[in-house]
């Protein structure tokens, strides 16, 4: 196939996006050329049925051929400066979510997934399995990231954090092409994007635009609540605001998704009625932590509950176990979970301390373990090798491949 058909057809894949018009696809087409390093004339033609990511794959071979780039950094801005060209420009990406979402929060949902996928700023789609244990029910993700990748990072003086507003268009490690839906929860900027390696099905981030430390408020009660109500059958998480590892998280930002997490999922241990409170249905849930779920018609009734039960825990002094340390920093805190269901409004707290020995993520707290693809291989690597090294296998090398190609499907299957 032709450079020009490649081109051709990466340069409708960017129209067709909504970034750009048929008017455009000459100055589409050279960028492309120009960034690849061809300098001959080229023929541009129909005939290429690829998706991006092959295209593009093609391209940087071709940037290679003309000593456009030489190693792998320059490599990964090429990609990400051919990604960007597929992406739409913010004001025109959020003005097209705007209108799908007017229309249906689904639908608008779907695009924004669509675009991240085609952009590889979504990098891999989550196949979740779940796992019976003497907990009960465990969910777990083979994923190719880390949870390090998803969360701030102060290594760098600009972009701030891997979270910041900053990297929408700054292609250090490719970055360019990442997007911000942007809206507004109780006078405060937030900026919505998806998870590079989700852990869940439509696992988004809802980061706040001003780079400040997570601190627990009636304001983040408040806007886990709203954004519930702005993505009705999503769950919209916040991680609690404990230190851990002497850290409390940099950026505010919440996690949102569209998936049976465990906590959702379990059941009532105990029912009751707070005085003052009738009208919400108070339950604490048969789960491994601490959980209590709240649930309404009425957020506002929500709102002032869930505040009252977070701030009581927040200075409740438990036997040897004091509400604040003596350096003064928190050792009570929640997860917070907002789910909007037909008519009916939930809010779970999980009720968390810092003289736990261990420390518990946002995903860990929803029931969610993350397996490193990476580390599945490595211990494979390790149970081949013990098996080349007993007699049986010695003897009987070609069960090896059998036994490994047995134990590869059934971790497919999740059993």
């Amino acid at each position: 196939m032709t450079l020009g058909k490649y081109v051709y057809r990466l340069a409708t894949l960017a129209i067709e996006n909504g970034g750009w018009m048929e008017l455009d696809r000459l100055y589409l087409q050279n960028q492309i050329l120009s960034e690849i390093g061809v300098t001959t004339p080229v023929s541009f033609e129909k005939g290429c049925e690829l998706e991006a990511s092959e295209i593009i794959d093609v391209l940087v071979e071709e940037a290679r051929k003309h000593e456009k780039i030489h190693h792998a950094k320059e490599e990964v801005e090429l990609r990400g400066k051919l990604y960007d060209l597929l992406t739409p420009p913010p004001a025109v990406f959020n003005a097209y979510f705007s209108q799908l979402y007017d229309k249906d929060p689904e639908r608008a949902f779907q695009y924004l997934e669509k675009i991240s996928y085609e952009n590889q700023t979504l990098k891999e789609k989550a196949e979740p399995k779940y796992l019976e244990t003497q907990l009960g029910q465990l969910m777990y993700t083979k994923t190719n990231g880390t949870y390090e990748e998803n969360i701030p990072t102060e290594n760098a003086k600009y972009p701030r954090c891997g979270l910041c507003f900053e990297n929408e268009g700054y292609n250090v490690n490719g970055g360019a092409p990442f997007r911000y839906i942007r809206m507004n929860l109780q006078g405060e900027s937030f900026g919505l994007r998806l998870v590079s390696y989700p852990l869940w099905n439509e696992h988004s981030l809802f980061v706040a635009q001003a780079h400040q430390t997570l601190m627990h408020s009636r304001k983040t009660v408040d806007q886990l609540l709203q954004l519930a109500y702005l993505f009705p059958g999503h769950f919209i998480a916040c991680d609690s605001d404990l230190l851990v590892d002497s850290l409390r998280p940099q950026h505010v930002v919440y996690q949102g998704g569209k998936d049976d997490v465990p906590l959702l999922m379990r059941k009532e241990k105990a029912t009751f009625t707070l005085r003052g409170y009738e009208e919400v249905d108070v339950a604490i849930l048969d789960y491994p932590l601490t959980v209590c779920r709240l649930r309404a018609k009425e957020g506002a009734t929500l709102l002032n509950l869930g505040t009252e039960m977070m701030q009581q825990w927040r200075t409740y002094d438990l036997e040897n176990s004091p509400a604040f340390k003596e350096n003064g920093s928190l050792n009570h805190s929640v997860m917070m979970v907002a789910q909007k269901e037909e008519e009916m409004m939930s809010l779970y707290l999980c009720f968390l301390a810092s003289d736990t020995p261990y420390a518990l993520h946002l995903a860990q707290g929803l029931g969610v373990a993350a397996i490193h693809g990476s580390l599945i291989q490595e211990e494979m690597n390790e149970l081949r090798m013990a098996l080349e090294n007993s007699d049986p296998f010695q003897q009987n090398p070609r069960w090896i491949d059998e036994w490994m190609q047995h134990l590869d499907n059934r971790l497919e299957r999740g059993e």
